[in-house]
């Protein structure tokens, strides 16, 4: 158990209640002039799946939370190398059925970073920080975990049948990237300018 501190948003100078599936907890915040409200809150022991809720005159339920390990797996085409391309891929996908502790979070990219010149449009997308297709918690399948890095879901699914917790894997690589595409912007602009 530990805790942990929840964000969000809604209209200004507003009462946020956050109720917590798994203990019937009920937590309460306050919105700034913009709207923006935080409270803490205790998580569970690994495990679920549980649900919170929130309410400001409006309910919204979150569902499938699992509490557990997260990783990111980053870095270039040796982390993106896919299950489905694995000489192993047969051993892996049929381990996806057993997967329902792991869950997936992948980052694909919008442009391949092959040596071609982006036109207009991409590079405003990208100035945009837009590069990412948009992504969503997925439970493990075999559908999705073809798809998914090679490396890390066997990391993963190892980490999970040792371990006896739900592990979340973020997957955001990008074959070719170059080190500076992953610095934030700022940094390189104030302390790097010559990149």
């Amino acid at each position: 158990e530990s805790d942990i501190i929840l964000r969000g948003h809604s209209t200004n100078r507003k009462e946020v209640m956050v109720i917590t599936g798994w203990d019937k907890h009920i937590y309460m915040a306050q919105t700034d002039k913009q709207g923006n409200w935080k409270t803490e809150i205790s998580t569970p022991s690994a495990g679920g799946p549980y649900e919170i809720s929130f309410c400001d005159g409006e309910e919204l339920t979150l569902h499938n939370i699992m509490i557990g390990e997260l990783w990111l797996c980053s870095g270039q085409s040796n982390m993106a190398f896919m299950v489905a391309e694995a000489a192993e891929k047969a051993a892996l996908l049929k381990k996806a059925g057993d997967s329902s502790n792991v869950r997936l979070f992948d980052m694909k990219p919008r442009w391949m970073t092959n040596a071609v010149e982006w036109d207009g449009s991409v590079l405003d997308s990208l100035n945009s920080l837009q590069y990412f297709k948009d992504a969503r918690w997925e439970k493990c399948n075999d559908k999705n975990v073809s798809r998914f890095s090679a490396i890390a879901y066997a990391f993963g699914q190892m980490l999970s049948d040792s371990l006896n917790v739900p592990v979340g894997l973020i997957l955001n690589a990008v074959g070719g990237s170059p080190c500076e595409s992953w610095i934030d912007r700022r940094t390189l602009e104030f302390n790097y300018p010559g990149i």
